[in-house]
């Protein structure tokens, strides 16, 4: 046999690398050079985008402050996002250009020099450097973009200070003289006098007079010098400061301001060796002592007989530092005297045994007020003795610990401890005890008279999405005033609980937090709380949106023209009822494409990309051409571990979403771009070469062809109806004449009579066509064959060195080597490693055999 040259198709002519294109489509001199200055390309002229993207912002509005100048954005950052909005650019040829529905805005981070990233944020808050990204979508400048820097600075953290939280006042933050008291002391900071919240507006670690700034923090306790070093926050992000030195002063033991309180020794030898109490009052700010870091000694004597002794307070610890010492280097000591009592009195309330409790009900106004001045002590073999009057001390703590002594806490809410000590003059006796006093709120029903608001609804239970931020300022809390309930409104109080039962100012993970409502006045039953639900966000199921997205036969696509790419978001399904429907349906969007990608979910990166079709290899896409086609894909990841508290990914590593995009609608259910015969079939069913079956919306891709079949597609590869067939062989009765099997009138009809003619197609020797016969792959590469023969584009090969290449080119009939071999060396068929000569031929292999014949006319 003959070795030829392969004649190949019009597809190779029609090639050209992109690079000849660009050197043949220079056909004018160059006016002038431009270099784009993000990419660093020179570039040989300078286009309308160049001209936009070169420009600067020359208007914009900026929240917090912030200002405009010299094409750059600065503001300081408070704690809230800042609104940045460009209004005007000035384009590089000194064009004012209004940023309007024409443009896009978007933010990304920038490096240290400024220069954009590909990090989008949704919105600007923290200190750092970002960029406004403005970009063309419509208009002259459609496809520019112009990158604005924005500096956002912190806020100064200056004049750091010190103070000590006061239990019984939060309000307070005025204690900056300092005591050792035995335990670390609760510590705040101060910021240019305005208190600063730690953990949101800063970090902090205490270091002794000294130390190296790099040295561990140590616990303020003991007594001494320290500073702070705060590292800013949030507003105050990237700032350190080291607070001026701050004293913890020794206590001392001696001072006016003192007290050490012992009580009474009754019937008992036992010297007492710590105080139970030891305060000092500044200002009336109280300052405990842990009494264990005291003890006490008998000044001299014997403790025996009943009478008033004198001990001395000092140190538990000889030479304590944590005390003051005198000019000699020795601890300042207390004088306490210490009543020793001959026998116990017994402790009476309003004249009747001491209760351990006491109810007050404020809701009842003849509920008994717990008074002190009711509290006597007798004593005797008569028991007629009495301890009355300023002989009867008191001390009330509150839950906390908290002395409320003298405050009018009898009338408040709350659950507090009396303690009372009677001693009687001639230390004849004494008694001490102690009494929990329940003062019980009137009592309001909360589920008739107590409402709470989210938004605009009454909620007993609320559930959101991570994303939206929830505090106790989020709802609305109102009493029924009323003559009943007079003030109720005022003294609730909103707060919000995390799992661990922990106070948070607002919700910064997903899980279940709790609002509880309570009041300063009243006693409020039935439901006090409400349930806050933060989902997570579920993005291991995302779906692609946008107005060029279709679902044909349920395949989702995108169809290019108006900037299909552009358009495309990505959502994921809300775990709330957004639109009030009853069904968790409802879709929200979180990411975009628009040039580059854009994300609203701080902490996920989405990184869009195309495939080569070559390589299979993904390709970051940032330049979006509305009108490219191809298998795409967007990956949706975190950024970093901390993400996966709030968002669920499909996989550790994120979440895939692959998708086409398509320059036309689907034609055939059955014919899909995940299927491997998508682009033949749909090139022979555009080209007009083969077509579905009539009423369906079916191509039939897999079912196996026919003769009939056959001759259709070869009449349509020959010009289909455009043919000028020789009228002879058509009559009214029979229809189109060929075969004395085949009908004539059926939809084959005309096709096979045609190829008869055409000598493009055989009967057999019985003189039939046999037109639902199947065909095998040979068999159909003899019909292309015959028709390439018919138009001179046949060519001889050498057929056993062709067939001889493939392992199962043996299998091919004798008859049929010289024709398979022309369609294997033409590229027709063999292209996946095989031949099968002998298989039966899909619609679909048929499909790609004529596409990749391009002997169509």
């Amino acid at each position: 046999m003959t070795a030829c040259v392969n004649k190949k198709s019009k597809r190779v002519a029609a090639v050209v690398t992109a690079s000849l294109v660009g050197a043949l489509s220079i056909g004018a001199p160059a006016v002038a050079f431009a270099t784009d200055t993000n990419s660093g390309i020179e570039l040989l002229t300078a286009d309308a985008n160049s001209e936009f993207s070169n420009g600067v912002a020359s208007q914009a509005t900026v929240g917090n402050g912030g200002n405009l100048n010299d094409g750059k954005i600065s503001v300081v950052a408070n704690g809230d996002f800042i609104d940045i909005k460009v209004t005007e650019v000035n384009t590089v040829l000194g064009k004012n250009v209004p940023v309007d529905t024409n443009y896009s805005q978007s933010f990304v981070k920038a490096d240290e020099k400024g220069n954009p990233t590909s990090e989008a944020v949704a919105r600007i808050k923290d200190p750092g450097k970002y960029c406004v990204v403005i970009k063309g979508l419509s208009g002259d400048y459609k496809g520019a973009v112009l990158y604005v820097p924005v500096t956002v600075s912190p806020k100064t953290l200056s004049k750091v200070t010190v103070y000590e939280v006061n239990p019984s006042n939060a309000a307070d933050s005025g204690d900056s003289l300092l005591y050792f008291t035995g335990a670390e002391l609760d510590l705040g900071i101060k910021a240019a006098g305005s208190e600063l919240v730690e953990g949101v507006d800063y970090e902090v670690k205490f270091l002794k007079d000294g130390s190296s700034v790099d040295a561990s923090g140590v616990e303020v306790k003991d007594a001494g010098t320290y500073f702070a070093v705060v590292n800013g926050l949030g507003k105050y992000a990237g700032q350190t400061v080291v607070s001026d030195s701050f004293k913890v002063n020794p206590f001392n033991l001696d001072s006016n301001a003192v007290e050490i309180v012992v009580d009474p020794v009754i019937d008992s030898n036992a010297m007492p060796s710590q105080p139970v109490r030891v305060y000092r009052v500044d200002d009336g700010r109280t300052t405990e002592l842990d009494p264990e870091t005291v003890k006490l000694a008998l000044k001299g004597g014997i403790f025996s007989d009943k009478g008033e002794y004198t001990f001395v307070a000092s140190p538990a610890v000889d030479k304590d530092s944590n005390f003051t010492v005198d000019a000699a280097g020795a601890s300042k000591t207390k004088e306490v005297k210490v009543g020793k009592y001959a026998e116990k009195a017994t402790m009476l309330y309003d004249g009747e045994e001491w209760p351990t409790s006491f109810t007050t009900d404020l809701a009842n106004a003849k509920s008994p007020v717990f008074d002190v001045t009711k509290i006597t002590a007798v004593y005797g073999e008569d028991g007629k003795s009495e301890i009355t009057g300023a002989s009867v001390k008191t001390t009330v703590v509150n839950a906390d610990g908290v002395d409320v002594t003298s405050t009018n806490w009898n009338k408040m809410p709350g659950i507090y401890t009396v303690k009372a000590v009677a001693t009687a003059s001639d230390h004849s006796a004494a008694a001490v005890d102690t009494c929990t006093v329940t003062v019980k709120a009137k009592s309001v029903d909360a589920d008739a008279n107590v409402y709470v608001k989210y938004g605009d609804k009454v909620v007993t239970d609320v559930t959101v999405d991570f994303g939206t931020a929830v505090s106790a300022n989020s709802f609305t809390v109102s009493g029924a005033d009323g003559e009943d309930y007079a003030g109720l409104n005022a003294s609730l109080v909103k707060k919000l609980y995390n799992e661990k039962g922990e106070e948070v100012a607002s919700t910064t993970d997903a899980g279940v937090y709790t609002l509880k409502v309570t009041s300063s006045k009243y006693e409020l039953t039935g439901t006090t709380e409400v349930k806050v639900t933060v989902n997570k966000l579920d993005l291991a199921n995302v779906k692609l949106a946008g107005g060029a997205v279709r679902t044909d036969f349920g395949f989702t696509y995108a169809k290019v023209g108006g900037g299909a790419l552009q358009g495309l978001n990505l959502q994921y399904l809300q775990g709330v009822d957004a639109d009030s429907n009853g069904k968790l349906d409802d879709w929200k969007q979180f990411n975009k494409i628009d040039g580059t990608p854009v994300n609203t979910i701080d902490g996920v990166k989405s990184v869009w990309q195309k495939q080569d079709e070559k390589t299979g290899q993904w390709a970051d896409v940032n330049q979006v051409d509305g009108n490219e086609t191809g298998k795409f894909r967007c990956v949706v990841s975190p950024m970093n571990d901390d993400v996966t508290k709030n968002v669920v990914f499909a996989t550790a590593e994120g979440t895939v979403l692959e998708f086409h995009v398509l320059d036309s609608e689907l034609k055939f259910a059955d014919v899909l771009p995940t299927d491997w015969w998508f682009a033949p079939v749909t090139s022979a069913a555009n080209d007009g070469l083969m077509n579905g079956y009539a009423g369906t919306k079916l191509f039939g891709s897999t079912d196996q062809l026919t003769r009939g079949q056959v001759a259709c597609i070869l009449f349509n590869m020959a010009g289909g109806e455009s043919i000028d067939l020789d009228g002879n062989w058509y009559n009214d009765l029979v229809g189109w004449k060929s075969f004395d099997d085949v009908d004539g009138k059926e939809y084959y009809g005309k096709a096979i009579s045609w190829a008869k003619q055409a000598g493009v197609v055989n009967g057999y020797g019985d003189g039939t066509f046999r037109p639902d016969a199947n065909v095998t792959r040979e068999e159909f590469a003899a019909m292309l064959a015959n028709f390439a023969k018919k138009y001179n584009a046949f060519v001889d090969v050498d057929a056993d060195k062709v067939l001889g290449e493939f392992s199962d080119g043996a299998s091919v009939s004798d008859w049929a080597e010289e024709v398979v071999a022309w369609a294997v060396d033409s590229e027709i068929m063999g292209n996946g490693g095989f031949i099968a000569p002998t298989a039966q031929i899909t619609r679909a292999e048929a499909a790609a055999m004529v596409v990749n014949s391009d002997l169509a006319l």
